[in-house]
C-alpha cells in the first residue's frame, strides 16, 4: 500500500471510514438534491472510467455541456497527451478508493476551447443505493499556478544575483540583553563570496552568534552595527579585522527592525601596499572612503519607484526619486550621456553600462560603475531591470595619476631634445660656416698657386675642427659622460666639478661618501649626476655665488645630494622673470629625480643662497618597494 501511494505525484489522505466513505440513501430525489445543488465541481463515475452524472459547475468549470461529458470516459476529460496516463491512474484511483483511502492529484483538463486547465482532482469512494462509485471534486488552479511561476522566478533572479556578487555579501539580525542593549549579533545569510574574502564557510556562520564563531573579535564591529539599526544611517569604512587577520572595505545599511546587511571586499593586499608606501618621509596620503555598492531594479519601462539602498547612498527621499528623480545626484555634466545609455538599453532591451560620477550623501561625488540586465519571465516579456553600481573611485585616482606621470615625463623629454637641438643648431651652424669660409679661401690661393699663402688659412680651419669637437665632447659629456662606464658616479663627478672649477671663478667643493658602484642601479647614478649638473649650472649662470658646496653621500639604502650656493638666491613664492627662467631648470630636476623614485626639494631666500636637495633609492628594487 505505501507503495502504490508514492505513484505519480498523487497525494493518499489515509483511510477514511467515517468521512471519506459517503453513504447516500437510494431515495432518487435526495441523491439528486445533494449532488445538484453543490457548489463544487463534480462528477460520478463508474469502477469502469465512464462519467455517470455531473454537477452544473462541473459544466461551468470545464465549459462544455453535460451531455458531452456523460457517457464518456474520464481520460476524455484531459489533453491528448494524458489520456493514456490519466486512464491508468483512474484505475489506481478505483483500487485504492476501494480501500477507504480518499486521494489527491494535480494535472490538466481539457476545456470546450481546447484551453489546458490547471485543476486539482480529489477523488474517494461513493456508494448510493449500496452500488459503489467513485467521486472527483474538480477545482481550478490556475491562479495558483501564476502565483507559484512568479514567485519562483523572482528567487531564481535574486537568488542569481545574491551568489554572483563578487563582493561578500552577509545579513545579520542584532541581539538585544535584558535591559535592550545590543550585545551580539546572528548571521541569517551569507553568499559564495562570503568564504573567498573571509576564509570560513558559510554553513560555518549561518545562525550562530558572532561571539560564537569569532569570539576574539574586537567589540568595535557590535558598536558600528549597531549604531547603523538604531540610526538607520548606512556607513562606509575600512577596518581591520584580528580574528580573521584581514582588511576589509565595508559598506553596512539597515534592512529591517533589528536587521542590517553587510557588503564587504578584501583589501588586506591594498593595505599592505599603502603601509609600505608610508614609511616614505612624503607618503602623506589619505585614504578614499570605502567602495559601496548599490543594488537597484526598476520596472519593465525603466520606472524607479523606489530604491532603497541607492537612496540610502544618495540621501534622496522617496518623492525626490521618482521620475528621474534617481538623476538628480548625477554629476551635471555626465547626466546626458547616462540618460542616452540608459535609454538605448531600454529601448532596445540590452544589457546596461555607465561610468558617471554620483553625489553621495555627504555632499561627495563618487566615481560609478552602473550594470544592468533586463530580466524576462518564462514567456520572453519583460518583467523588470535588475542592477549594481560600483565604486571605481580608486580605479579612477589611479588613472588619472598615471596619464598625470606620463605627461610631466614626455614634456621632460621634450625639454631636453629643444635644449639639445639648440645647443647642436648653434655650435655647428656658427662653426660650419667659419670653416666653409676658411676653406675657400685656402682653396682660392691654391687655385691661384699661392701655397704658402693657403697654409694660414688651412691651419685656421684644423683649429675650427678642433674647436668644434672640443664643444660638441663637452655637449656628449652632458649627455652621458664617457667617465660614467669607466670611474662610474663618483668619478663623473670630480671631472664635472674639476672641468667647471677651471672654467670659472667660483670655487666649487665636493664632498663624497658614496657606496661601492655596484650597489647602485645605472638609471639612478645617471639622475644623480644630472641632477648636480643642472644645479651647478642654475648656481653658475643666476646666483652669482663665490663658493658653491657639493654633498653625495648614501646611507638607509638611498643617495642624498645638496648643492648649496651663497649667491643672491630668490624668492620662491614670488619669482621674477629671471628666477622663472632658472625654474625651469628645477623642474626638469624635480622630474627626473620622480622618474627614479625619489623627490627634489629647494629652499632659497634673496640674499641668503640657494640649497637643492634631492633623495633617491640606491637600486631600482628600493624604488619599487617605496611605491
Amino acid at each position: 500500500m505505501a507503495a502504490a501511494s508514492a505513484l505519480d505525484g498523487d497525494i493518499l489522505s489515509g483511510a477514511l471510514p467515517s468521512v471519506g466513505l459517503v453513504r447516500l440513501l437510494p431515495e432518487d430525489d435526495v441523491y439528486r438534491r445533494y449532488f445538484l445543488n453543490s457548489p463544487d465541481a463534480m462528477l460520478v463515475a463508474a469502477p469502469s472510467g465512464m462519467v455517470l452524472d455531473l454537477t452544473p459547475a462541473m459544466e461551468i468549470l470545464l465549459a462544455r455541456p453535460a451531455a458531452e461529458i456523460m457517457g464518456r470516459h474520464t481520460s476524455e476529460l484531459h489533453p491528448d497527451s494524458l489520456r493514456q496516463f490519466t486512464a491508468m491512474r483512474f484505475a489506481k484511483h478505483v483500487y485504492l478508493c476501494w480501500r477507504g483511502f480518499s486521494l489527491r492529484t494535480e494535472t490538466l483538463a481539457l476545456t470546450g476551447s481546447g484551453e489546458e486547465l490547471p485543476v486539482e482532482i480529489s477523488t474517494q469512494r461513493l456508494e448510493i443505493g449500496g452500488t459503489p462509485y467513485l467521486q472527483a471534486t474538480f477545482r481550478d488552479i490556475s491562479r495558483r499556478r501564476a502565483i507559484e511561476g512568479a514567485l519562483s522566478a523572482s528567487v531564481r533572479r535574486y537568488r542569481s544575483l545574491f551568489n554572483g556578487m563578487s563582493e561578500a555579501f552577509a545579513l545579520h539580525e542584532l541581539i538585544l540583553d535584558r535591559s535592550g542593549k545590543p550585545c551580539d549579533y546572528r548571521f541569517l545569510e551569507a553568499n559564495p563570496a562570503f568564504e573567498r574574502h573571509t576564509g570560513i564557510r558559510r554553513e560555518d556562520v549561518v545562525g550562530k552568534t558572532m561571539r560564537q564563531t569569532m569570539p576574539r573579535e574586537e567589540m568595535f564591529w557590535l558598536h558600528i552595527y549597531s549604531d547603523v539599526v538604531l540610526s538607520g544611517r548606512p556607513i562606509a569604512f575600512e577596518q581591520y579585522s584580528r580574528a580573521l587577520k584581514r582588511h576589509f572595505s565595508i559598506f553596512a545599511y539597515a534592512t529591517g527592525p533589528l536587521q542590517f546587511a553587510v557588503v564587504f571586499s578584501d583589501i588586506t593586499r591594498r593595505k599592505v601596499a599603502e603601509q609600505d608606501l608610508r614609511l616614505s618621509e612624503e607618503r602623506l596620503r589619505v585614504l578614499v572612503d570605502s567602495a559601496s555598492h548599490v543594488f537597484w531594479t526598476a520596472g519593465p519601462g525603466g520606472s524607479h519607484d523606489d530604491m532603497s539602498v541607492y537612496r540610502q547612498f544618495t540621501g534622496l527621499s522617496r518623492k525626490q526619486l521618482r521620475g528621474n528623480g534617481w538623476l538628480k545626484p548625477i554629476h551635471p555634466q555626465d547626466r546626458k550621456k547616462v540618460l542616452a545609455a540608459w535609454n538605448k538599453a531600454k529601448r532596445e532591451h540590452v544589457p546596461y553600462i555607465s561610468e558617471y560620477r554620483l553625489r553621495r550623501f555627504d555632499g561627495k561625488y563618487r566615481h560609478i560603475m552602473s550594470r544592468g540586465a533586463p530580466i524576462f519571465d518564462d514567456n520572453g516579456k519583460l518583467r523588470e531591470w535588475a542592477g549594481i553600481c560600483i565604486d571605481i573611485t580608486e580605479r579612477k585616482t589611479a588613472e588619472y595619476d598615471r596619464r598625470r606621470f606620463t605627461l610631466s615625463m614626455m614634456r621632460a623629454r621634450e625639454r631636453e631634445k629643444e635644449l639639445l637641438s639648440s645647443a647642436l643648431h648653434d655650435e655647428t651652424g656658427s662653426s660650419l660656416v667659419a670653416l666653409t669660409s676658411s676653406l675657400v679661401l685656402a682653396e682660392g690661393e691654391l687655385r691661384s698657386g699661392r701655397c704658402e699663402a693657403a697654409l694660414p688659412k688651412l691651419a685656421h680651419a684644423r683649429r675650427l675642427i678642433k674647436d668644434y669637437a672640443g664643444r660638441m665632447r663637452s655637449i656628449f659629456e652632458e649627455m652621458r659622460p664617457p667617465s660614467m662606464n669607466i670611474s662610474g658616479l663618483s668619478g663623473s663627478l670630480d671631472n664635472l666639478v674639476s672641468n667647471l672649477s677651471r672654467a670659472v671663478k667660483t670655487e666649487i667643493k665636493l664632498l663624497k661618501r658614496l657606496p661601492p658602484e655596484s650597489s647602485m642601479s645605472e638609471w639612478t647614478k645617471t639622475v644623480a649626476y644630472r641632477i648636480v649638473q643642472e644645479a651647478l649650472t642654475n648656481a653658475l649662470h643666476h646666483s652669482r655665488a663665490k663658493h658653491i658646496r657639493v654633498l653625495a653621500q648614501s646611507g638607509l639604502g638611498r643617495v642624498h645630494l645638496s648643492v648649496r650656493d651663497d649667491g643672491r638666491g630668490f624668492d620662491a613664492a614670488n619669482p621674477t622673470a629671471r628666477d622663472r627662467r632658472a625654474r625651469l631648470g628645477l623642474n626638469i630636476m624635480k622630474t627626473q629625480a620622480e622618474s627614479a623614485g625619489g623627490w627634489l626639494r629647494v629652499t632659497s631666500a634673496p640674499g641668503k643662497g640657494t640649497e637643492v636637495f634631492a633623495d633617491l633609492p640606491l637600486t631600482q628594487e628600493e624604488m619599487e618597494h617605496d611605491y
